[in-house]
């Protein structure tokens, strides 16, 4: 996933992604002084920015078309660490 959070936005810094247990089924991405929440809408739905901080439109909209073959594992580690949740 660090990889793939690189690539998302364009930086050669750190990044970090991570679920959230106590907001529902959402990952974080962070890197570089930067940082979106992004609802995974398990368990087949297109990821959606929930909130976002320092970003242009444009690394938005990478990070989501990065995310979404990463959707089925992001939505299956969330729920082996936090039980299984209805589909948003």
């Amino acid at each position: 996933m660090l990889l793939l959070c690189r690539l998302c936005s364009g930086s050669t810094g750190s990044a970090s992604s991570y679920t959230q247990a106590t907001i529902g089924q959402r990952t974080y991405i962070r890197g570089n002084g930067k940082e979106a929440l992004f609802n995974l809408n398990c368990p087949n739905g297109l990821p959606t920015l929930r909130d976002q901080y320092r970003l242009s439109d444009p690394e938005v909209n990478r990070m989501i078309r990065a995310l979404v073959p990463y959707i089925p594992q992001l939505c299956t580690t969330w729920e082996e660490m936090h039980g299984k949740q209805k589909p948003n």
